[in-house]
């Protein structure tokens, strides 16, 4: 893939809508290097697809979609909530991360796509 978006129609999405209950505190805000965790998620995400959406959370640059087939569903939710709005907006395929992915790797997004 080498840091470019592929021929098919790829959304990336951010699942963000979780309580971070285990880490103590809101994950998505939490500072890295500097930057929000919410910031490296969708950063790393933007070289591999056409747009980048989240789910569960605003963020400001990115557009919300809510988890299905109601908020507050956790992960899974999130992503029924990621499928159906990909469907809908006429999408091939999605890629989420968590809003705590740090440094994803090209090879690892060459190594899930097909073909």
């Amino acid at each position: 893939m080498s840091g470019t978006a592929p021929d098919y129609g790829v959304t990336g999405i951010v699942l963000a809508g979780g309580r971070s209950s285990r880490f103590g505190s809101d994950k998505a805000v939490a500072v890295l290097q500097g930057r929000p965790l919410m910031d490296h998620a969708w950063a790393g995400l933007r070289p591999h697809v056409e747009a980048v959406i989240t789910v569960g959370r605003d963020w400001p640059g990115l557009a919300r979609i809510e988890d299905q087939p109601a908020p507050g569903l956790g992960p899974l939710g999130g992503l029924l909530g990621a499928l159906t709005y990909a469907q809908t907006a006429g999408f091939d395929l999605v890629l989420t991360c968590g809003c705590d992915t740090v440094g994803l790797e090209a090879e690892a997004v060459a190594a899930l796509s097909p073909a």
